[in-house]
């Protein structure tokens, strides 16, 4: 995959292993989601750890989001993060005022 594509695409990609897959995926300028499925917890710890990327979903797909979590890449994949916390941090220019 040459370029990050915002369209119901899949791309699959076949390696010989776990340090295989890490290593390519994180070779990419791109960096917003991953997903990974599995019910082995400490593979899924491992993958958090290794990916390079703005968030992790586990066992579903990676445009899964809750308004309430913070959604944003890593890399060239967004311009920060999005949600109520931080929508609210880009509309607000804060002021300190020091009365002695």
């Amino acid at each position: 995959v040459c370029e990050e594509v915002f369209a119901p695409i899949v791309s699959l990609v076949s390696v010989p292993d776990y340090e295989t897959a890490i290593e390519k995926m994180n070779d990419s300028p791109y960096g917003l989601q991953f997903s990974i499925f599995t019910n082995d917890l400490k593979l899924t710890q491992r993958f958090v750890e290794d990916t390079e990327c703005g968030g992790v979903v586990i066992n579903d797909i990676p445009t899964l989001r809750f308004d309430v979590q913070p959604y944003g890449g890593t890399k060239l994949s967004g311009v920060g993060r999005e949600g109520p916390r931080w929508a609210l941090e880009e509309f607000t220019e804060i002021k300190s005022i020091v009365i002695c």
